[in-house]
C-alpha cells in the first residue's frame, strides 16, 4: 500500500492588522476626540514570518525494494517436434514399425549407432536382417552379431524342442566346407538339430558323434569320426604366420565345445528367458515371443537420448566419444574353430529357411 506522506508544513498564523488609536488627550467625559494632526500616521501591524509546526510523529520512511539475483536457466527440455521425431525412430528400430525410406535418415542412424542392443532387439521382433545391415557396422562386428541373434531366437521360437538354436544360419554358413565334403550328413545333421531328437544323429555319418553333443548338450562328444578327421580347410581368417590350412577335425571339436558351453543356458526355452533370464536374453526372448514390452528397456533410453537437447558445448571442450556396443550375448557363435570373424558380412536373410 502506497502511503501518503503527510504535509510537513502547517499554514501560516495571520494576525489581522492593529489600529493604534492616538489620542492627543482623553476625557473621562466621553467628548469626541480631537481629529489627528497631520503629522501623526497609523502604521499597520508587521505579519509574523510563519512557523513550521512540530508533529510528535516524524514522515514514514520509504522502503527500496531490492531486485532479487536472476534464476538460474531452467534445465533444458524436449522440443515437442523432435520428440515427435523421436519416437518414429524408435518405432523404426525397434522393428514395431516397418519403414525402409527412413533407413538412410542421418538422425536416425547416428541413434542407431548409439542403440546397438535395440537394433538387434528389433531384428529379432521384425525376424528380419534388414535393421543389422542397413545400420550396424560389418568391420567390427556388430552386424553379424544382431544377424546371429537374429537367427538364434528364430529357431528358439520355431523349434521350442530342439537344439537348432546351437547351429542357427550364421553358423550354418560357415559350415561350406563341409556341405562340399559331405552334402547328405550336414543335412541330415540340421533335420536332427531342429528336431532335439539324438537317434536322428544316426543319418550323420562322420558328424554323429558331434551331432549328439549337441542335442545333449554334452561337451564330451565333441567328435569328428571317419575321413572328415583327415580333411583339411582354410581357415575363415588366416592371420600371418598361420598355415594356410587347418584340420576340420580340430577345428569342429573346439567349435562343438564351445557353443555348448555358451549356448547351453537358453535350452530352458523362450518364456523362462523371458521371465528370468539374464537382462539382454530377457529382452530378445520378449522381442520372440512378440510381448508388448518387448525391447522397452532399450527403446526408452534411446528415447531419452533422442528427445531430450543436449547441454550447450563448452568452447573448446572434447568431443563425445562414441558409445562401444555392449558385450556380445552369453550364447555368442563361434566360427569352426576361432572367433566369430570380425570383417565378415552377415547374410541377407529374413527368417531361418
Amino acid at each position: 500500500m502506497l502511503i501518503h506522506p503527510a504535509n510537513p508544513f502547517v499554514r501560516a498564523i495571520r494576525v489581522a492588522p492593529v489600529v493604534a488609536c492616538l489620542f492627543a488627550g482623553c476625557t473621562c467625559a466621553g467628548k469626541p476626540a480631537p481629529a489627528p494632526t497631520p503629522s501623526s500616521t497609523v502604521r499597520p501591524a508587521a505579519t509574523p514570518t510563519p512557523v513550521a509546526r512540530q508533529t510528535d510523529t516524524p514522515p514514514p520512511t520509504i522502503a527500496t525494494v531490492e531486485t532479487p539475483p536472476a534464476a538460474a536457466p531452467a534445465p533444458p527440455t524436449p522440443d515437442a517436434a523432435k520428440g515427435a521425431a523421436c519416437k518414429g525412430y524408435v518405432a523404426v528400430l525397434s522393428g514395431r514399425k516397418q519403414d525402409p525410406a527412413v533407413l538412410d535418415n542421418p538422425d536416425l542412424r547416428a541413434l542407431a549407432a548409439q542403440s546397438p542392443d535395440l537394433v538387434t532387439c528389433g531384428a529379432v521382433l521384425s525376424n528380419s536382417d534388414v535393421l543389422c545391415n542397413r545400420l550396424m557396422p560389418t568391420e567390427h562386428g556388430p552386424g553379424k552379431m544382431c544377424s546371429q541373434m537374429r537367427a538364434i531366437f528364430y529357431e528358439l521360437r520355431t523349434y521350442p524342442q530342439g537344439r537348432s538354436f546351437l547351429f542357427a544360419d550364421v553358423d550354418w554358413q560357415e559350415w561350406q566346407p563341409i556341405h562340399v565334403l559331405a552334402p547328405p550328413a550336414v543335412d541330415a545333421f540340421r533335420d536332427a538339430m531342429r528336431a532335439g531328437d539324438a537317434k536322428k544323429c544316426a543319418q550323420t555319418g562322420d558328424l554323429q558323434s558331434i551331432c549328439s553333443a549337441y542335442v545333449n548338450l554334452d561337451k564330451s562328444l565333441c567328435r569328428v569320426q571317419g575321413k572328415l578327421a583327415e580333411a583339411e580347410i582354410a581357415p575363415p581368417e588366416r592371420k600371418e604366420g598361420e598355415p594356410p590350412k587347418v584340420k576340420l577335425k580340430d577345428a569342429l571339436e573346439e567349435s562343438c565345445r564351445q557353443t555348448i558351453e555358451s549356448r547351453a543356458f537358453l535350452a530352458k526355452g523362450l518364456k523362462a528367458l523371458a521371465a528370468s533370464g539374464p537382462p539382454r536374453e530377457r529382452e530378445l526372448a520378449k522381442a520372440a515371443l512378440q510381448q508388448a514390452d518387448a525391447c522397452e528397456m532399450y527403446a526408452q533410453a534411446a528415447l531419452q537420448s533422442c528427445a531430450v537437447a543436449a547441454p550447450p558445448q563448452v568452447p573448446g571442450a572434447a568431443d563425445a566419444k562414441a558409445p562401444v556396443p555392449a558385450p556380445p550375448l552369453a550364447g555368442a557363435p563361434v566360427s569352426a574353430g576361432k572367433s566369430p570373424p570380425t570383417g565378415s558380412t552377415p547374410p541377407d536373410t529374413q527368417g531361418s529357411p
